[in-house]
């Protein structure tokens, strides 16, 4: 079976009672017998209990009837009910204990047994009045303990060698009485709810040892374990008669520190309570002084009374709060309140809980103060350094005589905030004090822990960025403390001879320094501009006149948004980056670069060579047929005069060819056809005409013009009625196809497209090509250098994003009467000058729904004209 160690305290509350008035009832008490009637009455009456208290216990033991009648000085010398022997309950209370002692002399020299003997269930009866086995300084406070609940129901072995019965617990309480707290107000100095372990009311951690009744004191005990849950404390309450409880004052600590720094504010709460029924006033008197001399010390009172001392009003059946505030001075600090000292006013019975005293300690404290700073492109920054820039030092000093066992204890770091600042948080080179004879301990451990961006409300990672003023950081503060101490037994020989309790043990404790380090942490943001600088690109079109047959036209392109990142990395605790990481920009950027089309026409076969050949031989007077393949020109020497005479009722076949090349230079984030492209190709297309007002004479013998549309009669004769042909509408006379296009439709090669990725690398450093770097932060290309130089701040183009240089190329032929089928002229055509045009129309661009329709119109191009006299007609010849 695992041995424990216990380390047991007894804290005498209320060692000596001042100005004792005892009850006149108790004191008519003559016999232990009487005393026994009067205190089952009681239980009987209010509990239900009937002769609870018996002449002999459940062991046998025969009571201890001094006590019953008369108690000690400890109990205000009223009743107390023990059994048995001090020595022998002593003895059985050491038995699993580390501390052996069973009986010490008090302050005045007067041996006290550790146990007045047993309760009449047979469990232990602690003695208030056995000095402490460790110095008041160590409590469930200071110790930072917690008090045990239900401690009854605990298996710990040395709580259950107090504790064999369970009669007056709180369920037990409920049942006979309806109350489970019926015997809370009795207790003396009971445990503070701070200190509890989980919850619930001081009853719930006082285990009644024996009732009080209404002239009998009673006795509690209450277990806490400190030192991570390793080592088991316990501490005695007396339970003052319920007579003392009706008209009774007590002082107790609300809050009060055990040391502190200079300079250090010091707050001290006392909390007085009253049981009677109407509001009484008391004086009462506060005094705070330096222990070294005695001297008084600045000191501000506030609460319920704000002077030194004076009279204070307590409402019936409540308390009153009263704090003194003051500064820590270089000096240890003893605390005294007292209240109604004498008890004359009102009048009281008991009044040892009308003081209260305390010392404080001061304690040097090591002050520092460190700034550090987050850059822009950090992430997260990884601290380690010693605690402070000298050790913390505990120093028990010389023992009286020698170190018995090891100097135990610990030095504790508390971080605030303890969450969302200090990430990672470890210590190094701070295990547990355990140092064999060596009673002066240096501690001054290495922290860990991490910084991060995203507790300072900034997060790329998570995509959320803030929006601030880069030149101001984003700033947090925080604090390492430190608090600890160590411990050891002190043993010695006190000289006396004959002294049975030699060697004697004593627990001596030393504070290590407290350490306060302020840490201040700045992070500088910046997440990017909203708009980049706009490039200007050129909006217009080169040659834009009736007369050039070349046109250039340039346009600012499509926007594309496309997503970005940036590189941000961590620093470890020597400043070296590491674990860089792509990070989403907070804007999206938009590429644009410069679009261009370039149309290219040519006559490749104007009219004039068309028909050159059948002119020539006219001109010559020559009349073999086959020169006059497209035009029947006359040969009358006459005619010859003009450019292009002919006479109606011959065939005058419509001719030409014209070719252009548009090339078009677009990006896109795809690599296929552009429709920008087709749609100027098919809008150079559609903007070709051709048209004269020369008659002709359909299959029908009907009067047309060239693209067959009946002409309106005039007498004998016509009226013109020009007649118009374009790619679209290129049917002519006797359905002739008389315009034709040769394009990509009829031969793919005549179409050609060339496409080039704008190449980019998201890595740090990578080959991305300049069109991308004129649209994103952090490049002298976006005139937005400043942003990497000063803030640390470069876009990268996002991984599976792309965008395609695409040159395309089309060449398109139109062919006029491809198949030079014969036309007639209507033989009745009167003579006259006729024309023959060919051009191209302006092109509204600004109806297109694309980038370029900010160009407006592109201008049309005469391509051919020509002339024609009618001079007679076949019927002359």
């Amino acid at each position: 079976m695992k041995k424990y160690k216990i380390k047991i305290l007894i804290i005498s509350m209320l060692m000596q009672m001042i100005n004792i008035t005892v009850l006149a009832n108790s004191t008519d008490i003559k016999t232990a017998k009487e005393s026994l009637t009067i205190a089952n009455e009681f239980l009987e009456e209010n509990i239900g209990y009937y002769d609870y208290f018996k002449e002999k216990n459940a062991n046998g033991y025969s009571i201890n009837e001094v006590l019953a009648v008369k108690g000690t000085p400890t109990f205000s010398d009223m009743p107390i009910f023990v059994y048995g022997s001090e020595e022998k309950a002593s003895i059985d209370a050491v038995k699993k204990a580390a501390i052996k002692v069973i009986k010490r002399p008090d302050e005045e020299g007067i041996p006290q047994y550790r146990c007045l003997g047993y309760t009449t269930e047979g469990d232990l009866f602690a003695n208030p009045g056995f000095p402490p086995d460790y110095p008041p300084t160590q409590n469930v406070k200071t110790l930072n303990g917690r008090w045990v609940k239900d401690p009854w129901d605990h298996k710990h072995p040395y709580i259950q060698q107090w504790i064999k019965e369970r009669i007056f617990v709180p369920e037990q309480l409920f049942e006979s009485t309806g109350r489970r707290d019926f015997f809370a107000a009795n207790i003396v100095d009971g445990p503070e709810p701070q200190y509890f372990s989980d919850g619930g009311s001081v009853e719930d951690y006082v285990h009644i040892i024996q009732p009080p009744t209404m002239y009998s004191w009673g006795l509690g005990i209450g277990f806490y374990f400190h030192n991570n849950g390793q080592n088991l404390r316990y501490k005695t309450f007396l339970l003052m008669p319920f007579e003392m409880l009706k008209k009774d004052i007590s002082v107790q600590a609300e809050s009060i520190p055990v040391g502190a720094g200079a300079g250090r504010k010091v707050l001290v709460g006392i909390n007085v309570r009253s049981t009677f029924t109407e509001d009484e006033t008391a004086d009462y008197e506060w005094e705070i002084i330096k222990k070294s001399d005695g001297s008084k010390i600045p000191v501000e009172y506030l609460g319920h009374a704000t002077k030194e001392k004076g009279k204070i009003t307590i409402p019936g059946e409540n308390e009153r709060l009263m704090y003194a505030s003051f500064s820590m001075p270089e000096d240890d600090v003893l605390v005294r309140f007292v209240i109604n000292e004498d008890g004359t006013s009102p009048e009281e019975k008991y009044l040892g809980n009308n003081v209260f005293e305390a010392e404080i300690k001061y304690v040097e404290s090591i002050f520092e103060y460190d700034e550090y700073d987050i850059p822009y492109n950090v992430l997260s920054r990884d601290f380690s350094f010693n605690l402070s820039k000298r050790p913390s030092v505990a120093d028990l000093g010389f023992a009286r005589g020698e170190w018995s066992g090891n100097i135990t204890g610990e030095f504790r770091i508390i971080i605030d905030p303890r969450d969302g600042l200090f990430r990672k948080y470890s210590e190094q080179n701070n295990p547990p004090v355990n140092e064999v004879r060596r009673s002066r301990v240096e501690r001054n451990p290495i922290v860990n822990f991490t910084i991060e961006r995203r507790d300072f409300g900034d997060d790329p990672e998570g995509r959320k960025w803030l929006d601030i003023n880069p030149s101001t950081p984003v700033v947090k503060n925080g604090r390492l403390f430190s608090e600890g101490y160590i411990q050891g037994w002190d043993v010695y020989e006190c000289g006396f001879e004959d002294c049975e309790l030699c060697p004697h043990k004593v627990l001596r404790t030393a504070p290590f320094n407290e350490v306060t380090k302020d840490l201040t942490f700045n992070v500088y943001v910046y997440n990017g501009m909203k708009n980049i600088p706009s490039k200007s690109f050129r909006n217009e079109i080169e040659n834009n006149r009736v007369d050039s047959l070349n046109k250039k036209m340039y346009w600012e392109s499509e926007p594309y948004n496309f997503n970005v990142i940036r590189w941000m990395c961590r620093l470890d605790s020597n400043g070296k980056e590491y674990g860089w990481t792509s990070v989403d920009g907070r804007y999206q950027r938009t590429f644009k670069q410069q679009n261009s089309g370039d149309i290219q026409i040519k006559i490749n076969s104007p009219m004039e060579v068309e028909y050159m050949q059948a002119r020539d031989a006219a001109r010559q007077g020559i009349n073999r047929k086959d020169l006059y393949d497209k035009a029947v020109f006359p040969t009358d020497i006459d005619l010859q005069r003009f450019d292009y005479p002919i006479k109606s009722g011959y065939y005058f076949n419509p001719a030409g060819k014209y070719s252009f090349k548009v090339e078009t230079v677009t990006y896109k984030p795809v690599p296929y056809d552009t429709q920008e492209h087709k749609d100027i190709v098919n809008a150079v297309i559609n903007s070709f005409n051709y048209e004269t007002d020369l008659m002709y004479i359909n299959d029908y013998r009907e009067a047309v013009n060239i693209k067959g549309e009946l002409l309106p009669e005039r007498g004998s004769t016509f009226s013109t009625r020009p007649g118009r042909l374009t790619a679209r509408d290129n049917i002519g006379i006797n359905g002739i196809e008389l315009v034709t296009v040769l394009d990509r439709n009829s031969d793919e090669s005549r179409y050609t497209k060339k496409v080039e990725e704008i190449y980019h690398e998201h890595i740090s450093g990578g080959n991305t090509h300049e069109y991308w770097k004129m649209v994103m932060e952090g490049y002298e290309e976006s005139n937005t250098l400043s942003s990497r130089d000063n803030y640390k701040y470069r876009e990268y183009v996002k991984p599976g994003q792309k965008m395609y240089k695409i040159t395309e190329t089309t060449e398109v032929d139109i062919i006029i009467n491809k198949d030079n089928i014969n036309t007639f002229t209507h033989a009745h055509m009167p003579d006259g000058e006729y024309y023959i045009r060919v051009w191209m129309d302006n092109i509204d661009l600004g109806s297109s729904s694309h980038a370029y329709s900010s160009l407006g119109t592109l201008s049309g191009v005469m391509l051919d004209e020509m002339y024609i006299t009618v001079k007679g007609s076949m019927y002359d010849d």
